[in-house]
């Protein structure tokens, strides 16, 4: 069996009476499942090369500090979501590193109606995200170049996307696999999508944290 994050029902407390934390998420199982489960338009390479990363490497999971976590109402349609408008979700923010306002800080998880992303960061930079269904079974992972190369342009300093890979998961196995852009910026909207494999079901990264 592929990777799933499941509950554990041990609470952690958070620093600075935040609370109890109910649950944790944990990763089980990292062998790719071969070609017996391989997705029609998944290249074998694909197949075999997730899972990404590792419950360790959830900053949520990492950070031990205070944190806070406030209600979002999109009104805008972000190009790559398809549910109803206004968009609702919570983001939980580590408040140790300057909290949401402050460019200093770091995003933990955006939850949605039915699922949630959890981060990954090198250092202040976001580098990866982890979708997770409210059943916590593992459903998309994404690896992210926060520095946006620009690699249409590379004389140009400065690209406004961040750049990411991301796999999508279904019954065990990989089953889409594209490139994709979001914007920097508060929102952080999905702008774009390229070099796809496999058959998409959903969008499980329709926005990330911008700048």
């Amino acid at each position: 069996m592929k990777p799933k994050l499941e509950k554990i029902l041990n609470p952690i407390k958070r620093i600075a009476g935040i609370g109890l934390l109910a649950s944790v998420l944990v990763l089980t199982g990292v062998a790719g499942c071969g070609n017996s489960t391989q997705t029609p338009g998944i290249s074998e390479t694909l197949q075999d090369e997730w899972p990404l990363w590792a419950i360790e490497d959830l900053e949520y999971n990492k950070y031990q500090g205070p944190i806070a976590t406030y209600d979002n109402d999109v009104n805008i349609k972000p190009p790559f979501y398809k549910g109803k408008i206004p968009l609702t979700y919570k983001s939980t923010f580590a408040i140790g590193y300057g909290g949401p306002m402050s460019g200093l800080g770091k995003t933990l998880v955006y939850q949605f109606n039915d699922f949630s992303e959890y981060f990954i960061y090198n250092g202040p930079l976001l580098i990866g995200a982890v979708a997770v269904n409210n059943e916590k079974s593992l459903v998309a992972e994404a690896r992210i170049d926060p520095l946006g190369k620009n690699k249409s342009d590379p004389t140009q300093l400065y690209n406004p996307m961040i750049e990411a890979e991301e796999f999508h998961y279904a019954n065990g196995r990989l089953v889409f696999h594209c490139r994709s852009e979001f914007e920097k910026g508060a929102m952080g909207f999905k702008a774009k999508e390229f070099e796809q494999s496999g058959r998409k079901q959903r969008d499980w990264f329709p926005i990330l944290p911008g700048e």
